[in-house]
């Protein structure tokens, strides 16, 4: 027989595994940045009941609500509406817009008031329906879709010239906050019988 050769090793090469590399998170969907708060109208920063004169001494109809613009820059007023007590809506009225400090009447009956007043100085927006309480009663000024201006009640107890004695109420500081209103605190009686209606 013939001489047998030896076989070499058979080695079978597998493909070297490399690590697989580390799994990183998704990264987390930032949420939005908040919005920033809406700033305020004009209207509810700007626009103040400063006078009222509920119960005249006379039989006449002389009452009057004294608004005041109290910014230092003309302000928009066609939106604007006293919405309780007596009802008044500027976009019925001739005046539209108060200029810087500029001071407007609303009235209970216009031929009473300038019977009584006269005209010269004072901006009478027009009639306000029904009349205000004798006794107090709640007043809300509101801006366009009844955003509140000022929401506060009156009392005749608060000063007695004031309840038939022929005074009116005047706010006495009118930048300061509105949430005082309802407190006598926050008024007082006229110096001048009558008050001093759009001055």
């Amino acid at each position: 027989g013939g001489t047998s050769v030896p076989m070499a090793p058979c080695f079978t090469r597998f493909p070297r595994l490399l690590p697989s590399p580390p799994t990183r998170p998704w990264p987390r969907a930032r949420a939005p940045p908040p919005k920033p708060p809406a700033s305020p109208s004009p209207q509810t920063t700007s626009l103040r009941i400063t006078e009222l004169h509920f119960h005249p001494a006379s039989d006449l109809h002389e009452e009057f609500i004294e608004l005041t613009n109290i910014s230092s820059v003309p302000l928009d007023v066609s939106s604007v509406s006293i919405t309780d007590g007596v009802r008044f809506r500027f976009a019925d009225s001739a005046t539209k817009q108060l200029a810087p400090g500029e001071r407007v009447v609303i009235v209970e009956n216009a031929d009473d008031f300038r019977a009584r007043y006269g005209s010269t100085g004072i901006t009478v927006a027009g009639q306000y329906k029904d009349r205000l309480s004798n006794g107090g009663e709640r007043l809300v000024l509101t801006f366009g879709k009844n955003v509140p201006i000022q929401d506060f009640s009156y009392n005749d107890k608060w000063y007695p010239l004031a309840d038939g004695g022929g005074r009116s109420i005047e706010v006495i500081d009118p930048k300061a906050s509105t949430a005082n209103l309802s407190s006598a605190s926050s008024w007082r009686a006229s110096e001048v019988p009558g008050g001093t209606p759009g001055r």
